[in-house]
């Protein structure tokens, strides 16, 4: 099992890899071309967004309680200059949020939230093992998160290369600290294999 989901892992990390090659510096996504792209996304499995979310209470360790699902608005709270934020890891409300509205399918907020979800893992495993650790930028963040929800959505059939690549490319031409190809496994092969567990309970 744990050798298909490496193949697995590996096999999207490729495939992203690829997609961000064929882009050029002029292939980034403003604020608003990134929600009208995320509107877009095909829908997953029946029942994947919900396993993704109590995957994401599971593995957050008492240190993310709630996945809430917001309407969108134009920025949010202590970020009012965001216009056009699709989703924010909160530790001190202990919250993930999501943005959607009507025009928002299921895929896309699976998208959203494994992203969401990789930060929120990302500070986690930082917090636990300290100086062991590497550091990134706020772009090898972004980098990092997206690397991971690409390859979770990728696990379960969902592509989403045509937003994670020009996001991914927009984000490294600003990166200096970037994450290892290890960072995005450890974590991919952690919610993978949380969801594989809360859909075999079901």
């Amino acid at each position: 099992m744990e050798n298909a989901i490496s193949e697995k892992i590996n096999d999207a990390l490729a495939k992203l890899d690829l997609e961000v090659d064929k882009l050029n510096m002029f292939d980034c996504l403003d604020g608003g071309e990134s929600r009208q792209l995320t509107y877009s996304a095909p829908e997953p499995f029946a029942g994947a967004l919900e396993v993704l979310r109590r995957a994401a209470v599971s593995l957050t360790k008492g240190q993310i309680d709630s996945i809430e699902l917001r309407p969108y608005q134009l920025g949010f709270d202590a970020y009012p200059e965001d216009k056009a934020m699709l989703g924010i890891t909160m530790f001190d409300r202990k919250s993930i949020f999501v943005f959607t509205d009507r025009a928002t399918s299921k895929g896309a907020q699976f998208r959203v939230l494994a992203h969401e979800l990789a930060h929120a893992i990302g500070g986690i495993i930082r917090q636990e093992d300290g100086a062991n650790r590497t550091t990134w930028d706020k772009a090898g963040g972004e980098i990092y998160a997206e690397a991971v929800a690409f390859v979770v959505s990728h696990s379960i059939g969902l592509d989403t290369s045509y937003i994670s690549a020009p996001y991914a490319k927009c984000w490294a031409m600003g990166s200096f600290m970037r994450p290892s190809k290890q960072d995005v496994i450890e974590a991919s092969e952690k919610i993978i294999q949380a969801m594989i567990g809360v859909r075999d309970e079901r």
